[in-house]
């Protein structure tokens, strides 16, 4: 399991990765890490917690939507590589 969360200002925390060992999928550990870290998340004062997946990642999103995640339909993503 391995979880990377970071304060993006006093009302966000962003996920920046999750992951479960195949060893230890389906087997609730997923969840488990999500609530821990939304709790976590929740002690430090953030509002919200924000993430990002491939979009064809279609197994974690169906993840994110269980532990009560939605879609941001308002925001797009942009990334400029510098190398």
């Amino acid at each position: 399991m391995f979880s990377c969360i970071q304060r993006l200002h006093q009302s966000a925390c962003i996920l920046n990765d999750l992951f479960v060992h195949p060893d230890c999928r389906k087997e609730g550990t997923d969840k488990a890490l999500m609530h821990t870290a939304f709790q976590f998340c929740e002690g430090e004062g953030a509002k919200f917690v924000t993430l990002q997946t491939a979009r064809d990642n279609i197994t974690v999103q169906t993840l994110y939507e269980k532990v009560g995640m939605q879609r941001d339909t308002k925001f797009y993503s942009y990334l400029k590589s510098l190398t």
